[in-house]
């Protein structure tokens, strides 16, 4: 649907503007004359539209653009001003085109007797399932306001822990580039060079010799052929971790892998227990909670087993003896839930296990890098001691024969 810009009176005569959403302009006007607007100038704006072509003319909407959205509403209901101006100043405070548009959509179905939770039900980037939920509850409850800062907070914490993760993984992949930077340049531009003055020397080349130098030939020859075939193999690998059953084996295995399967695991459990504990302490049902909190996990072995354990709360069970028996979640979080359950205190308690795994994670990173570290050094070395040893050898029988 085409979003149009607009320019008008409203009954009191003052002036108005926006961005709206509709089939055409006459069904725009039609819709701002039932407001009570009189318009005077509509223009289209091609690039807001959603639809395949929208990612091409405007950025996607950030973790950040959220983070601010929800900072900023929530200000703004805080300060008393009434939900349909706070969403028209904030749409205009807006840079993201994307942000502007569903901001101006979620107004449009307020004015029309919409709830702002449906409004974000309509945009699931700007509003994932996470913020729909504690924005239905936060109308329920009358604190609109606390939930969004609460959303803003939340939202930034986990910017904050994958920025931390992020940031610590680049240079050793930096590394890894520049390695293999180098390497393909050995392959492919030195060692012939040094072919070609082997064959000028009488000398039998060893076996080591041979090998690397028929390996340089080979790369150089079909060097392009390879290329393409390790992007058609990594094209064809990323399309199939994303289905189903291979998509739940990768992911299960991923938590399992030597290095990173401990960070990985960490990070979910975090994300988890975070987000539990905002449902839970929000006023929603758990059941509801743990469908949401079992989608932001990131894992689809957890989400599996999270889904796995609703089933036994919904059958009356608790929901730390399912977690417990998955061999999935560690036994002090699970005795944390129990205990959370039994006291009523499930969203302090898994508060704090979020809070404990935040700590831990950049400990984690740090020893993985300083592992990733090594293990590139010692391969490296290895490498260049190959090379070096296997030229080495013909030019040692060189001298020998001078």
């Amino acid at each position: 649907m085409p979003t149009f810009s607009y320019l008008g009176r409203d009954q009191s005569g003052d002036r108005v503007k926006g961005l709206m959403e509709a089939l055409d302009t006459n069904a725009l006007v039609e819709h701002l004359a039932r407001m009570g607007y009189t318009v005077t100038s509509v223009d289209q704006h091609e690039t807001l539209a959603e639809g395949p072509s929208a990612p091409f003319f405007s950025r996607r909407i950030s973790v950040r653009d959220r983070i601010g959205v929800y900072l900023q509403l929530g200000t703004l209901l805080r300060a008393g001003i009434p939900l349909t101006t706070a969403l028209e100043d904030l749409q205009k405070e807006m840079d993201n085109p994307r942000v502007r548009t569903a901001l101006a959509d979620a107004k449009r179905r307020v004015e029309e007797g919409e709830s702002l939770s449906a409004g974000c039900h309509a945009h699931p980037d700007l509003f994932p399932p996470l913020a729909c939920a504690l924005v239905e509850a936060g109308e329920s409850s009358g604190g609109l306001e606390e939930t969004l800062h609460a959303l803003a907070r939340y939202a930034d914490r986990e910017e904050e822990i994958t920025s931390q993760v992020k940031a610590a993984l680049r240079y050793p992949a930096l590394v890894l580039c520049a390695a293999s930077v180098v390497v393909a340049v050995t392959f492919v531009y030195v060692m012939p060079n040094f072919a070609r003055v082997f064959g000028r020397m009488n000398v039998e080349l060893p076996f080591l010799t041979r090998a690397l130098l028929a390996t340089a030939g080979w790369a150089r020859d079909h060097g392009l052929t390879l290329l393409g075939l390790l992007a058609i193999l990594t094209g064809g690998c990323a399309w199939l971790v994303h289905r189903e059953p291979i998509a739940g084996w990768v992911d299960a295995l991923r938590l399992r892998v030597p290095i990173l399967g401990p960070l990985q695991r960490k990070m979910a459990l975090a994300r988890f227990a975070r987000t539990l504990s905002m449902l839970v302490r929000s006023g929603i049902p758990i059941l509801q909670g743990l469908d949401i909190a079992a989608r932001v996990a990131g894992n689809r072995r957890l989400r599996e087993t999270i889904e796995g354990a609703a089933e036994e709360v919904r059958r009356g069970k608790g929901l730390a003896e399912p977690l417990n028996a998955s061999g999935e979640f560690p036994p002090a979080m699970v005795r944390m839930i129990s205990v959370g359950e039994r006291t009523g205190r499930l969203d302090d308690l898994l508060r704090e296990v979020g809070d404990h795994y935040d700590l831990e994670i950049p400990y984690v990173v740090k020893r993985i890098t300083t592992h990733l570290e090594v293990i590139m050094i010692l391969a490296m070395g290895a490498l260049v001691a190959l090379i070096a040893f296997a030229f080495l050898m013909p030019m040692a029988k060189m001298l020998d024969l001078v």
